[in-house]
């Protein structure tokens, strides 16, 4: 025997009442003045009133004892609970990037180079993600299991089209050069742990020299190169901040007494090791 789900109509309770009332009774007769200890003592407590309590008392309509029905009418014909859990999976509309990743749930997961530009649909469970094109599944990976984390088949590079379907790192290595020398050595260093995991960043790097101009732009790389930073969002609040045309003009020394020149320090004191734009 199996069973059909039926939904009633949205926003028409009058459909679906006798399944409605059943969560004001349990409210009331089970849950209301009562407080458990854990989700196992709830538990406990639910099976024995459904089975010695209101599973006992005769039905309005029926004037049938619920439980006992079950017992003999339902129970028999109830087929074993699957081996797995059930599996409440996510949906998420994404496009393929020119790194050949989507994004889902912060991580990202690979398709072959064909699929570049496509929006896909991407369902994703506790143990796998497969991805949708229209309804054909065109890619299956294990699911991440912490975010960050990149998912990535080496098969889905194909060597011979690279060059030809996306912006290779030698091209991003050419434009860096092309805006200048700190950019070139802040682009080489986003690259040189991971090339085509790193290339969407250095992408969006090269896209900020065309906004805001070479100039600025090296200015922009040589703050973030000392200070360490090669994020790009900190790289992007220096140029929306103006913090790359800051002077450099050292102030005058103010007069101080000999007390005030006690608490002097050198100015490298203030100086941070490393920069952190929020």
């Amino acid at each position: 025997m199996a069973f059909v789900a039926d939904p009633a109509k949205v926003a028409s309770p009058k459909l679906k009442g006798k399944v409605e009332r059943n969560v004001g009774i349990m409210r009331r007769h089970l849950l209301a003045g009562r407080s458990f200890r854990d989700v196992d003592e709830a538990n406990e407590r639910a099976l024995k009133w459904c089975k010695e309590e209101i599973g006992m008392e005769l039905h309005g309509t029926t004037k049938r004892k619920p439980y006992e029905v079950f017992l003999k009418e339902e129970l028999p014909h109830l087929r074993p609970l699957p081996p797995e859990r059930f599996q409440c999976p996510q949906w998420k509309l994404c496009t393929v990037h020119p790194d050949h990743h989507v994004v889902f749930e912060h991580s990202y997961y690979s398709l072959p180079t064909r699929f570049i530009g496509q929006d896909v649909w991407v369902r994703g469970d506790d143990r796998v993600v497969r991805i949708f094109l229209a309804s054909e599944q065109i890619k299956l990976h294990q699911r991440a299991q912490r975010p960050g984390t990149w998912v990535t088949d080496p098969s889905d590079y194909p060597p011979e089209k690279l060059a030809y379907l996306m912006p290779a790192p030698s091209y991003c290595r050419k434009r860096a050069a092309e805006v200048g020398p700190q950019t070139q050595i802040l682009v080489r260093k986003i690259l040189a742990e991971n090339a085509m995991r790193n290339l969407r960043k250095a992408q969006a790097i090269i896209r900020l020299a065309d906004k805001y101009g070479n100039e600025r732009m090296e200015a922009a790389s040589q703050r973030s190169l000392f200070y360490d930073n090669l994020h790009y969002r900190a790289i992007k609040r220096i140029l929306e901040r103006g913090l790359d045309e800051v002077s450099d003009a050292k102030p005058t020394a103010a007069q101080l007494s000999l007390l005030g020149m006690r608490f002097l320090r050198d100015p490298s004191y203030f100086i941070p090791e490393k920069e952190v734009l929020a």
